[in-house]
């Protein structure tokens, strides 16, 4: 399997929350219960930067907007 292929069959998960210790939280609860690791969540800081990221703006412009939350 390529990178590429690799990377398309990861999923990754959206969490916007400005708040870093409810962040450290969430990623804590979704690993206990083996729902996603802190590499396969993406942590926006406000509506903005999710925006950014869903859209491959700003940011995020160079990653592959075909690979989705």
């Amino acid at each position: 399997m390529t990178p590429a292929e690799d990377q398309m069959d990861t999923q990754y998960g959206l969490l916007v929350e400005d708040n870093p210790d409810d962040v450290a939280l969430m990623l804590r609860v979704l690993g206990r219960a083996d729902i996603a690791t802190e590499d396969e969540v993406v942590v926006a800081r406000d509506g903005s930067e999710a925006l950014d990221y869903v859209f491959a703006t700003g940011a995020y412009a160079g990653r592959d907007a075909d690979l989705l939350p």
